[in-house]
């Protein structure tokens, strides 16, 4: 899971310096994402649906995070 949670950081502050989140972009900035998505999986060895689906758990795990009251 750690792995997953830093798979899923490094995507969403790599494509951030372009921004934010894919589906606030324009189009041509949706292009780099696409681009850093493959270039982060390609590193990895990992597929590009696997990136995404780290950079959600990552949001997911933040939240719960955030909300959470000690």
């Amino acid at each position: 899971m750690t792995k997953t949670y830093l798979v899923g950081r490094r995507y969403l502050l790599e494509k951030k310096d372009w921004g934010g989140l894919e589906y606030k972009v324009s189009s041509a900035q949706n292009e780099h994402s696409i681009k850093t998505c493959d270039k982060i999986a390609g590193q990895l060895s990992v597929g590009q649906a696997t990136v995404r689906r780290a950079s959600e758990f990552t949001l997911a795990v933040d939240k719960i995070v955030a909300n959470t009251f000690y």
